[in-house]
């Protein structure tokens, strides 16, 4: 397998982040002006991705849950990966699990969610985020706990405050905000532009072994690795300037 499947796979699962978050963003998709450590796309945020020529762009779904082997895994990350090749960008789009589909806010996406190894995510729920989103998902990624745990410890860790967390560490603040949907995923956002540089340092030629022992029992995709790799290869390297990351609180207008 060429070098570059390790960072795609990365792209892809690094987004079942369940550490530390600090963004704070408006009502709809635009960022507060609250300081953080993402860097946020500002004005029409993700309405302008989702919006014009669909074929540019690629849109990944990452879906994260505690484990694959219990009948009803518990959501826990959803996250939108939008890639636009002509423009060599990323932006990676946090929803909070229990987005309210709504003005009352009694229909919740969580409430569509089901996984499981032989179906994979359930279409309702997948066609209820589209809907809310006014987008089109391509290919859908799943990890567990397990598999996100292993994949900070390959990165060498999450770097925070002067020091270094493991995986194990980092999944121990997920239970922080079990219970706060809007939090986690504001925590999840501040994961993800942590752990990016650390994308950033691995070498020409690194060991693939203990990411692609993932698969099957702790990581999924919708469609083949090597399709995946394909779809997101003119990405690559990626540069700091070049990712985005945002918090969407509603649906799409």
């Amino acid at each position: 397998m060429k070098p570059r499947t390790i960072a795609a796979l990365i792209l892809a699962s690094v987004c079942f982040c369940i550490g530390l978050y600090s963004v704070v963003m408006g009502e709809r998709t635009t960022a507060s002006p609250s300081p953080s450590l993402i860097s946020l796309f500002q004005g029409d945020g993700i309405s302008s991705w989702f919006s014009g020529n669909k074929d540019e762009r690629t849109t990944i779904l990452v879906v994260g849950v505690d484990r694959f082997d219990r009948p009803d895994p518990v959501l826990q990350a959803v996250w939108i990966i939008t890639l636009h090749p002509t423009e060599k960008e990323v932006l990676f789009s946090g929803v909070p699990t229990n987005l309210a589909l709504d003005d009352a806010g009694i229909v919740r996406l969580n409430s569509f969610f089901a996984w499981s190894p032989e179906s994979g995510v359930t279409p309702p729920f997948i066609e209820a985020l589209e809907r809310a989103l006014r987008l089109q998902v391509d290919t859908i990624a799943v990890l567990d706990e397990r598999g996100f745990g292993t994949l900070v410890d390959y990165l060498g860790g999450l770097p925070f405050e002067g020091g270094v967390l493991s995986g194990d560490q980092v999944l121990a603040l997920h239970t922080v905000f079990r219970d706060d949907p809007v939090g986690l995923v504001r925590l999840q956002a501040s994961v993800l532009e942590n752990l990016e540089p650390q994308i950033r340092k691995l070498g020409a030629a690194p060991d693939l072994e203990t990411l692609l022992a993932l698969i099957p029992e702790h990581a999924q995709l919708s469609e083949h690795t090597a399709q995946f790799v394909l779809s997101v290869s003119h990405l690559l390297p990626l540069e700091e300037e070049q990712v985005g990351v945002e918090v969407i609180l509603s649906p799409v207008p």
